[in-house]
């Protein structure tokens, strides 16, 4: 009978995991969400500057949107003048420089027009002139708008527009510069 009891102990399955197989597991866990981690910090300011994008796109179309509903005899004037944004590109209650935004804004842009853009500025013919043309056509307007972020720092508006006259892009100001055309530019498109 002895026999019998020892045999029926060697039957004994194993159902648990042993020490070492649980070590081995959380190791290989661990790991993993280490590499997880390490990578969320580049996804998050990948997704920022996906945002930012997206908001300077806004502000792009709305500036376009504002210059092209103007007359094409008065498109020069407010060039002086500060628009505001928030987070997502649209327009905040403040729209002047001397009174200052009434909401928090995160992007500032000042506009300019220019005679015509630099060679490599636009993706146009060479120094904005369209092709068999030999000098600049009095049917198209160059714009330039000067982007700016991290309105903290008090600099930032006073750097635009030398940003914009030079068309180059600073620390936190972006340069973007569009064409505006008319069929008739001594009547234009306005009243």
């Amino acid at each position: 009978m002895m026999a019998g009891v020892h045999n029926n102990l060697k039957r004994v399955r194993r159902d648990a995991f042993t020490l070492a197989e649980s070590l081995f597991a959380m190791t290989i866990v661990a790991f993993v969400l280490l590499a997880m981690i390490g990578v969320m910090p580049a996804g998050l300011d990948a997704l920022r500057e996906s945002e930012r994008r997206a908001a300077e796109a806004r502000i792009c179309q709305t500036m376009f949107a504002d210059f092209e509903g103007r007359s094409w005899i008065n498109l020069g004037a407010q060039s002086d003048i500060i628009t505001y944004f928030d987070e997502q590109g649209i327009a905040t209650q403040g729209r002047t420089s001397s009174r200052g935004p009434t909401k928090d804004p995160v992007f500032a842009v000042r506009s300019m027009m220019i005679e015509r853009p630099e060679a490599g500025e636009m993706n146009m013919a060479t120094k904005g002139l369209l092709p068999g043309e030999e000098s600049p056509s009095p049917f198209l307007r160059y714009v330039r708008i000067a982007i700016a972020s991290k309105l903290q720092d008090p600099a930032v508006i006073n750097k635009m527009q030398t940003a914009l006259r030079q068309g180059r892009n600073e620390n936190s100001i972006r340069i973007y510069t569009f064409v505006l055309a008319s069929e008739e530019p001594e009547r234009g498109w306005g009243p």
